[in-house]
């Protein structure tokens, strides 16, 4: 009997240390400080990260002179703060205690820890003590600065910018936000505007303003043309450009808009102009084609650069190949031109039309061509070229 009890007693702290051993290897390999403290408040169990995270050994922790509130940060705010409250959850028997620390780690840096403090009871000695986890959370604290300091220049982007922007909810099409521009354009007043959705204004049919945001949420378009409908039922041209934003955890549009109604109306009116100005034109060149006379339009350094086809004839070249020639290059004798010359230049000079005489020698024979020259003026009055009409003289 007594061989089977010492047996079993042998096998039981075996079993014991095994249990020990797993629990500190199990400790030892996550990522979170653990500390166990007795009812003095001496370390009594230290773990890996514990020694990684702030640089003190497991056999400093441990010798029982060392004191684990000399791991927080002398002189940060919360440092009594925390250490009250391990005293309250040891003194009170709170189930759990949260609380963030700045903790001295190795190498003489700082880290921000979050710890969740628990009371632990020793039974092998009937006591008390405290469980203390700690994460470090360091780069999520920096990560959510960053996105505090981010959130802060949009806000303050988006309320002084001149441009007329919108933030929407993408599901519901809520107006969840809009700045001042935004608010001088469709007239409402900051509370009106946010009890709207984009339905309220936008005149496109719904089932097709659902699918236009889908596509801007999933960043297949950005830019879109709308009818927007302001307060005082003026409808505008806008044209928005909208991009998923993450702002406080959730994904909205954020759109900026340009009202384009008067630009669209310039376009259109261009556009006409452009029609107007290509039916002129065609028609002019169907006149200057079957004129009897020989059409020209000269430059201030006396070049032709336009030729009608049968003024091109009469050098037996083509209205092409007339252009950016001078009388010398189509082998006219410089006495010839003299006078056409001279009037030529005061009709540049003085704006004046001017009439005269030139004596073309042809291939048949000396033709005389009566001609008159007509000044084309730039908008700020200056003659640019001179039109020039020729005919036979009988």
């Amino acid at each position: 009997m007594a061989i089977t009890d010492a047996t079993s007693q042998v096998a039981a702290e075996r079993e014991r240390r095994e249990n020990e051993r797993f629990t500190e290897k199990v400790f030892g390999s996550v990522d979170v400080w653990i500390v166990l403290l007795d009812e003095r408040g001496r370390v009594v169990f230290w773990n890996a990260a514990a020694e990684r995270l702030s640089g003190i050994s497991a056999d400093e922790a441990l010798s029982g002179s060392f004191d684990f509130r000399s791991v927080f940060c002398p002189g940060e705010e919360d440092r009594e703060d925390a250490i009250g409250k391990m005293d309250a959850c040891r003194r009170d028997g709170a189930t759990e205690v949260r609380l963030e620390t700045c903790v001295c780690a190795a190498e003489g840096r700082s880290l921000r820890v979050e710890w969740t403090v628990r009371p632990w009871h020793f039974e092998d000695v009937s006591s008390d003590g405290l469980l203390l986890l700690g994460r470090d959370v360091t780069q999520d604290r920096h990560t959510e600065e960053q996105l505090l300091e981010s959130e802060r220049r949009y806000a303050a982007a988006f309320k002084e910018t001149m441009a007329p922007m919108l933030l929407v909810d993408p599901e519901t099409g809520a107006v969840c936000d809009c700045n001042a521009a935004a608010l001088a354009l469709y007239g409402y007043s900051r509370e009106e505007m946010l009890a709207l959705t984009n339905r309220d204004f936008n005149l496109l049919p719904a089932e097709d303003l659902r699918k236009n945001m889908e596509e801007a949420t999933a960043r297949l378009r950005n830019r879109f043309v709308f009818q927007h409908r302001l307060k005082n039922g003026d409808i505008r041209t806008v044209e928005v450009f909208a991009s998923p934003t993450p702002f406080q955890g959730k994904t909205f549009l954020f759109s900026i808009l340009h009202d384009i109604t008067e630009k669209q109306r310039l376009e259109e009116q261009l556009h006409l102009v452009t029609f107007d100005c290509a039916l002129q034109a065609k028609i002019l060149g169907g006149i200057l084609e079957s004129s009897p006379d020989y059409l020209y339009v000269f430059d201030r350094m006396r070049k032709f650069c336009f030729s009608g086809k049968k003024g091109a004839a009469l050098f037996e070249r083509t209205p092409e190949e007339m252009t950016g020639r001078s009388w010398e290059a189509l082998g006219i004798p410089e006495e010839r031109i003299a006078a056409f010359d001279e009037h030529l230049a005061q009709t540049f000079a003085a704006g004046k039309s001017k009439r005269g005489v030139l004596v073309f020698p042809a291939p048949h024979g000396d033709m005389p061509l009566e001609y008159a020259l007509y000044p084309i003026c730039s908008e700020n009055g200056v003659v640019d070229m001179v039109f020039c009409s020729m005919h036979a003289v009988p």
